[in-house]
């Protein structure tokens, strides 16, 4: 009896990690270009899995051959552990390359796209392109439903994902502070131009189209 049982969780664990293997090779992929002596990937999703897989292996690919990584994104946002993922990915490519990131023209990095996008070396993004910030979001992981929280939760999450994600990019501290009051409950939108104006070290350089 104890060996059958061993036997089908052994099975049981053969076909999730083939099933597993084959979620990463699904879902979206990353779109790979080299260019001089730039490689540069697009993204054009959610921030979710299989992304850093998808990027980690165009990165070992064709790394080598490449002297910059430009990150192109156009992204709602996605999942925090997800971005914190390739988050990290970045900073390995950051020891061996310099990585722009870089958000095109009328193009949106919303939600956990705009940590991403501030991991970059050098931050570029059109003067029409769209950021997005606010509170960190829960979700029932059956239903898909937005949680409702106490307050009090919200905010210390909040403040969490300021120390983890905003403030040790250089993003400027009275704009963080200012932030972490106005995304309470809503979505608060910039262009890229209106950050620039503001001089509050999100975006590094408006491209000229």
């Amino acid at each position: 009896m104890l060996a059958s049982t061993l036997m089908m969780f052994a099975l049981a664990i053969v076909v999730a990690l083939r099933d597993d293997r084959a979620f990463m090779e699904s879902g979206p992929g990353v779109i790979v270009r080299e260019r001089g002596d730039e490689l540069v990937l697009e993204w054009l999703f959610p921030i979710m899995p299989p992304m850093t897989s998808h990027f980690e292996r165009a990165f070992e690919e064709k790394g080598a051959r490449a002297e910059r990584i430009v990150i192109d994104l156009n992204s709602p946002g996605g999942l925090v552990d997800e971005g914190a993922a390739l988050i990290d990915l970045i900073e390995e490519m950051k020891r061996t390359h310099e990585v722009e990131t870089r958000v095109g023209r009328n193009r949106v990095c919303a939600s956990m796209c705009v940590p991403v996008y501030l991991a970059g070396d050098v931050r570029t993004a059109s003067p029409s392109a769209r950021f997005m910030f606010h509170e960190p979001t829960a979700y029932d992981v059956v239903t898909d439903e937005t949680i409702d929280r106490p307050e009090f939760e919200r905010r210390m999450d909040t403040e969490r994902f300021f120390r983890r994600f905003i403030d040790p990019t250089g993003v400027s501290p009275d704009f963080a502070r200012e932030l972490r009051e106005s995304v309470r409950g809503r979505d608060v939108w910039f262009t890229a131009q209106e950050l620039v104006d503001r001089d509050v070290n999100v975006v590094d350089a408006l491209e000229r189209s």
